[in-house]
């Protein structure tokens, strides 16, 4: 056995990354999510019901906020090939991370964010003075990002290779003047540089709605 290698839970303790099979709960401590593109492991001839490339990209960012892993599984028929479906779903996600899903890889830390239903924050390491919003809908002309207290110093889109006008509050409310607009519901990244270290409004833990 190489020992460098990481042991998962499934066979029980010890092991170094904890599982979420089927559902996309974070857990304490390293974490992967391992999901289906279906509702089976193996290949099914009779299981059609795949994920769109928007739900798979959406699971996707919200395991990689909280710090975790997605294990994506995809069947393969006995011949070793993959469903025509299956393979449209991998290539456009492929597509889209190409495009602006690269700031995924590597080491991120646990959301420090409240909810929201707009856009997904994704938090770097520490030392990283850049956090990433991704744009699920499109953005109501006087939505608010109230996340975080810090100076913005600069909002840029990478799939559009452009910079986003935007201004910020007094109290540290970030408006976005031309924000893109996600096409067929998949989100768009934004990178948002600011003076660190990072401040959000709410620790995590609180309730959005104050009384």
């Amino acid at each position: 056995m190489q020992p460098e290698i990481l042991l998962n839970e499934r066979n029980g303790a010890p092991y170094h990354v904890a599982i979420s099979e089927q559902n996309l709960r974070p857990k304490e401590g390293r974490w992967e999510a391992a999901i289906t593109l279906n509702r089976n492991w193996g290949y099914h001839a009779g299981d059609n019901r795949w994920k769109e490339a928007a739900e798979v990209i959406r699971a996707l960012l919200e395991v990689r906020s909280e710090g975790g892993n997605l294990l994506l599984n995809a069947g393969p028929r006995a011949d070793g090939t993959i469903p025509d479906p299956c393979r449209r779903v991998l290539a456009k996600v492929g597509q889209w991370m190409e495009s602006q899903g690269s700031s995924l890889r590597g080491s991120l830390q646990r959301s420090l964010f409240s909810w929201n239903n707009s856009v997904l924050l994704v938090a770097r390491p520490p030392e990283d003075t850049t956090v990433l919003v991704f744009v699920l809908e499109e953005l109501h002309p006087d939505f608010r990002l109230c996340e975080f207290r810090n100076q913005v110093s600069r909002v840029f889109c990478p799939a559009e290779d452009r910079e986003i006008i935007w201004r910020q509050d007094d109290d540290g409310a970030l408006h976005f003047d031309n924000a893109p607009t996600p096409q067929d519901g998949l989100p768009i990244c934004l990178e948002v540089s600011f003076a660190g270290p990072l401040e959000p409004f709410t620790p995590r833990g609180q309730h959005w709605i104050v009384p």
